[in-house]
């Protein structure tokens, strides 16, 4: 089973923990140094993806891969368990928050657009949410509820599996991160007040 923290740091944006061997690995999308980041139960950090271009949204499917969106080049990369690269789309929004849902499709926070965008196992691109300000981070709970930190809408925005949207929190400011724990708890990153 693999667990899903999202965290925003100054220079590291975001930080997924994947249960791999029985062991909890953490893979780290680092803006500034242009790579993935793998850093092993230890401690002991290795380049994992090298050769990107501001990666910022990170994400696990149910096989294992790693789903990277990279912000200079616009394009979303595949990596197989063994570190092997592929284009998975190419974009022309920015894309920042990934999540996967359990059927494995990919949504994808169109941060400068204001939309959250659905990507089928296929590569299918279609607007699943809008009218969002900001969508950064994201999360589905275990009903399929997805949780979506709005950077400049100041809350944290729930979408249905069919696509209806509510305020889940508000009065908070730059909500980076977003995370769902098993129980079904909600946990954002942002400023309250």
């Amino acid at each position: 089973m693999k667990k899903n923290l999202f965290i925003s740091l100054a220079s590291i944006m975001v930080f997924n923990i994947a249960n791999v061997a029985d062991a909890q690995y953490v893979f780290v999308a680092d803006y500034s140094g242009n790579n993935v980041t793998e850093v092993s139960p230890g401690g002991t950090l290795s380049t994992f993806g090298p050769g990107l271009s501001n990666p910022y949204g990170i994400a696990f499917n149910s096989a294992g891969n790693l789903f990277v969106s990279d912000d200079g080049s616009g394009n979303i990369y595949e990596y197989t368990p063994g570190g092997v690269r592929s284009t998975f789309v190419s974009t022309p929004y920015t894309a920042h928050g990934l999540a996967f849902d359990g059927t494995g499709n990919l949504y994808v926070a169109d941060y400068f657009g204001g939309r959250i965008i659905k990507i089928t196992p296929g590569g299918v691109q279609s607007v699943f949410a809008s009218g969002l300000a900001g969508p950064n981070r994201m999360a589905f709970d275990g009903l399929g509820n997805l949780f979506v930190g709005d950077y400049f809408g100041n809350d944290v925005t729930e979408i249905t599996p069919g696509g209806v949207e509510s305020t889940f929190a508000s009065g908070l400011s730059y909500v980076s991160g977003v995370a769902v724990n098993s129980a079904g708890n909600i946990f954002f990153v942002g400023r309250y007040g």
